[in-house]
């Protein structure tokens, strides 16, 4: 019996929302029915928002964002408080359309209450039937059901041994049993089943042990969870957390769901707000520590597949609080709903704990940030039940891997000839990505020269259905390609790393792969080569150049024929080093970057000017440019108080009563081609002033006799100005004698007066006239 909502609801009115439509249209299926994996969908374009097209969001009004496992247990393993939403859109179970009614009714309410951020994670990790609660029984085209949570109903089949790092690993942890379940089992080879049941186990242990609802959560349900942790380091058990679990089969009204939302959302009357994790801090944690462990681990020095050293690989000098980093974490079933959808879409199928993605990762992270055409690269890790586990307490920033291709991985279904099964039952998941999207796609394994190799490709089925495939241990194989006929298919083997850029609209694919012109027949034109990388050799250490040119001695005396002590493609004849160097730059071939820009130089000499001239209306100003090197195009601008001239454009300048008052400047530009256009300014000049129009000679009034008085008559001068004078005898001054009128005393007796006027107005030429002299001052 299904389980009530919990937060001590009471029993809710039974109106049930109307289920929105998915995907282009396909509604949720009813119970008992068999649905039909996401990727039949893909007749109705996307939006490229998963999580919008997934619970009918507008897709530009979602605070939803959906994580896979590793990011999810990062979320779980960081400070603060986090809204974490479990939820399957597609609820296989068919008991109810309830997260289609649920999930809309969250994404709401967290907009009304500026909830930023809401992280989304299915439990069922292919949208279709790996439930890692063990709930779904999901019935194949063949009748039988598969509980993945039980191996026995696997029919007993050799399933995945799952590799996790022993005790030369990072840590082992509490939550990380090394135990024979996980890593034992037939012929040494762990049931994946247990595997899967272990990702939930990890999962509910991050939570503490008091939030029930996390324990009775099954997938067809709704579950939102507040969670929230003092420091990073804090334990599970000393976490807090808050639930509002919606049950399938139950019916609840939206007054009674949003209700249940404001007890998540809200501490009393006030909203808690949430934290964000980046996808850039996640990125950050998991790889820097990744690789710091294998550079690091068993090794004493660099070498030519050993740093030596803890590294780098994301940097927050590159990426200053996470800017330009495009990185975006996804799911299959979200990668599938991107791909569907229209524009250019760069692809990364990467793993954390494997040290060949590790080498290019981080030069993949800088070159998508200065590529235009790129603004996501969509990051896939192959293994759905993730690879990186997360320490607590203490052990919080520390890391323990599984293998990189160990756990639910999708890209390893080979099929091997003969009586070996495949260990690996989940390459439909990335067999349909390629049939349904790219079946042009060139791998190192799609050579022509593959065919016939049965190690060069993966098996997998159309629509999932792989009972047949799991019935015996002996198994006649034929290659055949995506596109061929029949019900087995075969895609190329990935590699990983693997770069990819995929238009839709266009069938353009485009790949990251080492080209080499064979020679051969026309029908096997050219051979690839993936990038199969050492960081090593990537940040070109050393010790890798030292090996590089100890093996070339060797080739050429003849002792050895290739580089294969550095990692070499003995095949293409290159050494470590130079592959690396060819993989960076190569990674434009999927992530564009804008048009070279050639910087012009600076001249070598730029004077400054000057003027030469008077700064006076009527007056010719002259720009002295010196001499540029190399030789320059001038051009001129003259300026008054630091403004344009209009149509002052000249070399020279002849000044204006428009002016007057102002100080003048030039500036002169100098331009040549390969070089930067470069403008210098001179000193400005003094104010510029004019003259007086009319400023006559004043005259003397008066006798010239011992005791009289003389006056100065000035006349009309043109402006009037300021006057001043300065009274003289016989041509010398007259102390104290500077006003308009001079009382004649004995001392001037026998000498003849004059006086000199001066005339001052603001932004005209002072100007000092003199009269004609009197007579002799008679006694």
């Amino acid at each position: 019996m299904k389980r009530p909502i919990k937060r001590g609801l009471a029993v809710l009115l039974a109106t049930v929302l109307a289920a929105t439509a998915i995907f282009g249209g396909i509604v949720p299926s009813v119970a008992g029915a068999a649905t039909s994996y996401p990727w039949t969908r893909t007749a109705t374009a996307s939006s490229g928002n998963y999580i919008a097209d997934s619970y009918g969001l507008p897709v530009a009004d979602t605070v939803i964002e959906n994580v896979p496992t590793d990011r999810l247990l990062d979320i779980l393993s960081a400070e603060g408080t986090h809204y974490v939403l479990f939820s399957n859109p597609s609820d296989q179970q068919g008991a109810s359309a309830l997260p289609q009614q649920v999930v809309p009714l969250i994404n709401a309410k967290a907009k009304e209450l500026g909830i930023k951020k809401i992280y989304h994670f299915d439990t069922v990790l292919d949208d279709w039937q790996l439930d890692i609660t063990g709930t779904v029984t999901t019935a194949t085209a063949s009748g039988a059901v598969q509980n993945v949570n039980e191996p026995a109903s696997w029919a007993g089949s050799t399933l995945n041994k799952v590799t996790v790092s022993g005790t030369t690993g990072v840590e082992n942890y509490a939550d990380v049993d090394a135990s024979a379940a996980d890593i034992g089992g037939v012929n040494g080879q762990g049931h994946i089943a247990t595997w899967v049941g272990r990702i939930w186990t990890i999962i509910q242990a991050k939570f503490p042990g008091s939030l029930s609802e996390i324990s009775a959560y099954e997938s067809g349900d709704v579950l939102l969870v507040r969670f929230t942790k003092a420091t990073h380091q804090t334990l599970p058990s000393a976490a807090t957390a808050v639930a509002a679990h919606f049950v399938q089969g139950t019916t609840y009204t939206t007054a009674a769901v949003n209700t249940a939302l404001d007890g998540v959302f809200k501490s009393g009357s006030s909203v808690v707000a949430g934290s964000e994790r980046s996808q850039y801090e996640f990125f950050k944690r998991t790889y820097n520590v990744a690789a710091s462990y294998f550079n690091t681990s068993n090794v004493t020095a660099p070498s030519y597949n050993r740093v030596g050293t803890g590294v780098e690989l994301f940097k927050d000098s590159d990426f200053p609080n996470g800017a330009g980093f495009k990185f975006k974490a996804v799911t299959v079933p979200e990668l599938y709903n991107i791909l569907n959808s229209n524009g250019y879409k760069a692809v990364l199928f990467a793993s954390t704990a494997c040290h060949n993605t590790q080498a290019i990762i981080g030069q993949v992270a800088l070159t998508a940030k200065t590529s235009d055409e790129v603004q996501t690269v969509y990051v896939l890790e192959p293994a759905l039940s993730g690879t990186a586990l997360f320490g607590e307490g203490a052990n919080v920033d520390k890391l323990r891997f599984a293998s990189a291709t160990g756990g639910i991985h999708i890209r390893n279904n080979r099929q091997l000839t003969g009586a070996t099964l495949s260990a690996y039952q989940y390459s439909y998941l990335y067999g349909e990505i390629v049939r349904q999207f790219i079946p042009n796609l060139t791998t190192e394994q799609q050579s022509k020269q593959s065919e016939g190799n049965s190690s060069g490709s993966i098996g997998f089925y159309q629509d999932g259905v792989v009972d047949d495939f799991i019935t015996g241990n002996s198994v006649t194989w034929t290659d055949t390609y995506p596109w061929d006929t029949g019900a087995r298919k075969a895609s190329a083997r990935l590699q990983i790393p693997y770069l990819l850029g995929y238009d839709k609209a266009s069938g353009q694919t485009k790949t990251w792969l080492h080209r080499k012109v064979l020679g051969l027949t026309s029908a096997i034109p050219v051979q690839y080569s993936e990038y199969m990388l050492e960081l090593s050799s990537v940040l070109g250490i050393q010790a890798v150049k030292d090996s590089v040119a100890a093996d070339k001695a060797a080739i050429e005396a003849g002792t050895k024929t290739d580089y294969t002590s550095i990692g070499g493609n003995d095949q293409d004849g290159l050494d470590g080093y130079t592959f690396a160097q060819e993989a960076v730059r190569t990674l434009t071939n999927v992530l564009p970057q804008p048009a070279a820009v050639v910087k012009p130089s600076a001249f070598t000499i730029a004077p400054t000017p000057s003027i030469s001239g008077k700064a006076q209306v009527g007056q010719t100003l002259v720009a002295v440019t010196g001499t540029w090197k190399p030789a320059a195009t001038l051009s001129y601008q003259w300026k008054a108080n630091g403004v344009n001239i209009a149509g002052a454009t000249g070399q020279t300048y002849k000044v204006t009563g428009a002016v007057l008052g102002k100080k003048i400047s030039v500036t002169v530009t100098g331009q040549a081609e390969g070089y930067t256009t470069t403008a210098k300014t001179s000193a400005s000049t003094a104010t510029v002033t004019t003259t007086f129009t009319k400023a006559p000679k004043p005259t003397i009034k008066g006798t010239a006799k011992v005791g009289k008085k003389l006056s100065v008559k000035v006349g009309t001068w043109k402006p009037k100005p300021k006057f001043s004078y300065q009274w003289y005898a016989n041509g010398k001054k007259i102390k104290k004698a500077t006003k308009s009128t001079l009382k004649l005393t004995k001392s001037l007796k026998g000498k003849k007066i004059t006086v000199k006027v001066t005339g001052k107005k603001t932004n005209y030429v002072t100007k000092t006239v003199t009269s004609k002299a009197t007579k002799k001052v008679k006694k």
